[in-house]
């Protein structure tokens, strides 16, 4: 008996694994099949509004965003723009409805590239990575972005889906003109500059990979709808007398998917929307997630935390409000002594006990011998440099010739 139902259990096992990959079939022929149609009247729309301009002046190309900007080389601020819930637009809206919110997502970042001089390197459906050569650029198209999908006329579908109802200012509930905070689709943006790898594909479009913009996207997803966060170096360096009004607040160091060490981030909202600060409400550096009014909370290192998730950056160790801050980052008192340890010059591995320091550098007692016969200094093994490495007599005849 115990056989078959052992035979029955596998088999019902088998057939779940056989519909859930079903489903996810179905699903990303569903993603697939959206990205075509949307690419289709983009595309339409695009070649319309050439013929229509194409007897207007040069000024007038511009500001359609005709005109395509060139890709940025070296130091590069990028930006990652991602529709909060953009997937509940196909689940519950009308084919058309959604496609026609996706197309307007679209039109609104994209009429904001050639005049804030950004390249849009790729583009999925509800996410952009875009790119600048001057980060405040890349910032001020990022506020005016914010400003654009709450001032735009969503449809009353878009409106009723999830995470883009409209919120108001809590002193202006009763007030039925109220402008709004948040209206229709949030948009989450994560800023952060650095070099990056670059090719060019078949079409010319120029991509870009590497460490900077991975970090970038870890912020974007760090973010909040409506949000715009900065890596805190990127911040230093902007111009600020070029950026449009807007409003500052540095919340602290977060804990980044991907990255060991923290990262201090910058808030940055036009000046129109400061007041959507508050409605982020009190979030947990490590964990992204609110800290609800009834819930414990940990504050050290200009942060909060949930008091479970005030971990070392290094191991994940629960440091239970004892810790060693290196750059905004909590360690335990282990890995703060290894992360800050001289290197032995030899093995490159950190020194936490007795070392030497000789030819410029330090080593591990044993990693300091003869490079060629591994002879350690003595009374009858006197030690020479060569190359910034050390060797015996016999061996330095040897290497020096």
């Amino acid at each position: 008996m115990s056989a078959e139902l052992a035979k029955q259990a596998e088999e019902q096992l088998k057939l779940h694994e056989k519909n859930t990959r079903r489903l996810d079939a179905a699903k990303h022929q569903q993603s697939s099949t959206f990205q075509d149609k949307l690419n289709a009247r983009i595309k339409k729309k695009e070649e319309k509004l050439k013929l229509q301009t194409a007897e207007k002046e040069k000024s007038e190309l511009y500001s359609a965003g005709v005109v395509k900007v060139e890709a940025p080389l070296g130091n590069i601020t990028f930006g990652l723009f991602t529709i909060k819930n953009v997937a509940s637009f196909w689940e519950s809206l009308d084919e058309d409805t959604a496609l026609k919110a996706l197309e307007d997502i679209h039109d609104l970042v994209s009429r904001e590239l050639q005049p804030n001089n950004v390249y849009k390197a790729k583009e999925e459906i509800g996410k952009f990575l875009l790119a600048s050569q001057a980060p405040e650029d890349l910032i001020n198209l990022a506020m005016k972005v914010q400003i654009n999908f709450n001032e735009n006329k969503w449809s009353d579908g878009i409106m009723k889906t999830p995470g883009c109802k409209k919120l108001v200012r809590p002193d202006d509930s009763q007030k039925n003109d109220a402008k709004p905070l948040f209206y229709g689709p949030r948009v989450q943006i994560g800023i952060h500059s650095g070099e990056a790898s670059h090719k060019k594909d078949s079409s010319g479009q120029t991509t870009y990979s590497g460490v900077t913009v991975l970090k970038t996207e870890s912020i974007g997803n760090f973010a909040q709808g409506g949000q715009i966060l900065l890596s805190k170096d990127t911040w230093e360096a902007v111009n600020k007398t070029k950026l449009i009004d807007h409003h500052v607040t540095e919340p602290g160091v977060y804990k980044l998917d991907g990255f060991s060490s923290g990262c201090k981030v910058v808030e940055v909202l036009p000046a129109s929307l400061k007041d959507r600060s508050k409605f982020f409400g009190s979030v947990c550096a490590h964990c992204n997630d609110v800290i609800k009014p009834n819930e414990q909370f940990f504050r050290a290192l200009n942060c909060i935390w949930h008091m479970n998730h005030f971990r070392c950056f290094e191991c994940n160790a629960d440091l239970g409000g004892s810790y060693v801050e290196h750059e905004g980052s909590p360690y335990c008192k282990n890995c703060y002594l290894v992360k800050n340890a001289p290197k032995c010059k030899n093995c490159s591995n950190p020194i936490t006990a007795g070392y030497i320091n000789a030819l410029g550098g330090y080593w591990h007692t044993d990693c300091f011998a003869c490079k060629h016969c591994l002879k350690k200094p003595s009374a009858q093994v006197q030690i020479y440099e060569h190359d910034g490495m050390p060797y015996c007599a016999e061996c330095y005849k040897q290497v020096t010739g």
